[in-house]
């Protein structure tokens, strides 16, 4: 808990930083941004940490960086600044598919850690962004027909885990690991009633029965000891910051800065 709250008092530390500076300076670093971020995910490679069959990590003496995760927040800047600088042109199908050339290397070195998953995130923020920044809906569609052709080309060169990932998402049933956990989280949810057993007085977290609980299923923790009044409000605050994202992006003086909300 202690080391939660000091991660908690940096962080709003870093927000009040970033709040101090103007999202237009940052608009002048994309080539910069874009170096930094691809040099990150390269070193992971070199230097990276080895964990569960992934090399993700990088190891900073008291604490460790993913580059994975700081690349989502720096691929956003890097297409925000993209698509601004192209906004006449945005109709453009050449627009998009030279958007997608540069993403490529990110979700390429993210897929090669390997994490199939974050790849796929960085694919989605691309699709968001892509569509928020005003780009034809036949050109989305074009390449959506392009990627479904894609998928049996795709499917022979993953590798056979992330295969099998695929399925038990599809069917969680063909492996009783894989069913445990997700039974185990229906259990802490449902058990949680109203108002929940109280803050580490959940039996299913508390217990360990509830594999991964600090990350995968917190939400399941918070069920069983918040219940459903405390999952309420973790909706309703998740809901209260996309409310102020939104604002933002409305009261935004310029396309790079709506793009980033």
């Amino acid at each position: 808990m202690v080391r939660q709250a000091v991660y908690a008092a940096l962080g709003l530390v870093l927000m009040l930083m970033v709040t101090a500076i103007d999202y237009r300076f940052l608009s002048n670093l994309q080539k910069l941004i874009y170096a930094v971020t691809l040099g990150l995910l390269g070193v992971v490679f070199f230097i990276g940490q080895a964990l569960h069959g992934a090399q993700r990590w990088i190891s900073l003496g008291l604490f460790s960086l993913q580059p994975s995760e700081l690349s989502k927040v720096l691929v956003i800047l890097v297409l925000a600044q993209f698509f601004a600088r192209r906004e006449e042109q945005i109709g453009r199908l050449s627009t998009v598919l030279l958007s997608l050339v540069l993403m490529a290397p990110f979700v390429v070195l993210v897929y090669l850690q390997p994490d199939l998953g974050t790849a796929i995130v960085m694919l989605v923020i691309w699709g968001a962004m892509a569509f928020a920044a005003g780009v034809k809906l036949r050109h989305l569609g074009l390449l959506g027909m392009a990627a479904v052709l894609a998928v049996p080309f795709v499917w022979l060169h993953l590798k056979d885990y992330m295969r099998r990932r695929l399925l038990l998402f599809i069917n969680p049933s063909l492996d009783p690991a894989a069913k445990y956990n997700i039974d185990q989280a229906l259990i802490s949810i449902g058990s949680g009633g109203w108002l929940g057993k109280g803050f580490a007085h959940g039996s299913q977290s508390q217990l360990h029965f509830l594999r991964v609980r600090h990350t995968d299923f917190i939400f399941s923790v918070i069920g069983e000891e918040l219940g459903l009044a405390g999952a309420l409000v973790l909706f309703i605050l998740l809901g209260i910051v996309m409310c102020r994202i939104l604002r933002a992006a409305e009261m935004a003086r310029d396309t790079f800065g709506r793009l980033i909300c």
